[in-house]
């Protein structure tokens, strides 16, 4: 049973890491953008080191993991209201999709 806690202990943390990521990532363009939500800094910053110094019992990184989630959704949410406060909201747009002989930039919509 030891041996199962220890493996969970290291999946949540690593389940903690990734959604600390894309919350840092999307976080960042919000601030780009000229938005941003204290309380998404405090988690972050309180979480990375609890998980370094290594306090949390499995019962504890549970419990972040399933936080970790809610404030990645604060976080999306702060990202869209960036992109429509700053761009207004999307619209489908007819493009040309038809090859020329000059040279030309791909825009995907990756980023927004």
């Amino acid at each position: 049973m030891m041996i199962k806690r220890l493996k969970w202990g290291y999946y949540a943390k690593e389940l903690i890491v990734y959604g600390l990521k894309g919350m840092a990532a999307y976080t960042g363009h919000a601030m780009r953008l000229g938005y941003d939500n204290p309380a998404l800094h405090e988690f972050i910053q309180r979480t990375l080191s609890d998980i370094a110094i290594g306090n949390l019992s499995v019962g504890e990184l549970t419990a972040r993991v399933l936080q970790t989630g809610t404030f990645g959704v604060q976080a999306m949410a702060l990202l869209d209201q960036a992109n429509t406060g700053s761009y207004g909201n999307p619209e489908i747009t007819e493009v040309n999709l038809g090859v020329r002989s000059n040279p030309g930039i791909l825009i995907s919509g990756h980023d927004l």
